[in-house]
């Protein structure tokens, strides 16, 4: 049966941003800017299969940004974009039961359910579709001086994600010339004569490339305050310990749990996992586990 597949490209070096950890790993509205993008991939129900390509030896920092979710096929890329994007077309299962595929930078963490649905519908007449804002502001040619004005009409601002028919996406970067630099993977499928169309975008999906860019987000980086919260309930049961806060406290009813039902400590520790965007305390220690009992 076929279905359609995405793949989120996070192999960057993210140099731009500074600091030592890739800006795809940063933490972004209480999560790592990855996981924003994968969850929204994850939540719609018109995507079956999720790639995400990471760089050399960042399989660690890529499954810690994903805590608590389901972890997807990761595969690593290349030097360059293309390259990257291509190892995740590789990787695609069953190649020939996808129908479409969607290609995202996971440096544009906005992405949401409406652009998805938008660019899917596109690909019901188009070979490949793109989301698209139009040029608002007034454009000019020249280095130290304004040479000339340039006509603003019918110019846009291209995003990602970027969806196309999963045997055009692959027939154009088996035929690209790989002496060309391509851009982004419409102008790919742009040359082998097929048309892309433009769909609404949406400005929360701007791309993150310098520090500046984090300015004013709720987790910007350098931030040194973090905020999480949580809670815990157990019920009341007679002949079981009553702990709270880690003090045993005397009592004829305590907290019934798979472990020492410490509600205290474990919302705070709740708390402390979503402040650092590493889920709650049930990832860590599941009460399935009989190591925790």
């Amino acid at each position: 049966m076929k279905h359609n597949a995405a793949i989120i490209v996070a192999a960057g070096s993210g140099t731009r941003i500074g600091g030592d950890i890739p800006k795809q790993y940063l933490p972004l509205r209480g999560q790592a800017m990855l996981a924003l993008s994968y969850q929204a991939f994850l939540e719609h129900t018109e995507i079956q299969q999720i790639i995400v390509v990471i760089g050399e030896g960042q399989e660690e920092i890529a499954r810690q940004s994903l805590t608590g979710m389901e972890i997807p096929h990761f595969v690593i890329g290349g030097a360059t974009r293309q390259e990257s994007v291509a190892a995740g077309l590789a990787a695609l299962s069953s190649g020939a039961d996808v129908a479409n595929v969607l290609i995202h930078d996971a440096a544009r963490p906005g992405l949401d359910a409406e652009v998805i649905d938008r660019l899917l519908a596109a690909l019901d007449s188009y070979a490949g579709a793109v989301p698209a804002l139009p040029v608002v502001d007034s454009l000019a040619r020249g280095s130290a001086v304004m040479a000339e004005t340039v006509d603003r009409q019918d110019l846009w601002r291209i995003q990602t994600p970027q969806a196309f028919h999963s045997a055009v996406i692959a027939k154009a970067h088996a035929e690209w010339d790989s002496s060309r630099e391509a851009t982004d993977d419409a102008r790919m499928v742009a040359a082998l004569g097929f048309q892309i169309a433009l769909v609404k975008g949406d400005e929360a999906l701007a791309k993150y490339t310098f520090a500046e860019d984090f300015e004013g987000d709720d987790a910007a980086i350098g931030r040194s305050m973090r905020v999480g919260s949580g809670y815990d309930v157990h019920r009341l049961a007679e002949g079981e310990e009553l702990w709270l806060c880690g003090v045993k406290i005397d009592h004829s009813h305590g907290l019934a749990g798979h472990s020492d039902a410490d509600v205290a400590i474990h919302a705070l520790v709740d708390a402390i996992l979503g402040a650092a965007a590493l889920g709650d305390i049930g990832d860590h220690f599941p009460p399935s586990d009989p190591q925790w009992r």
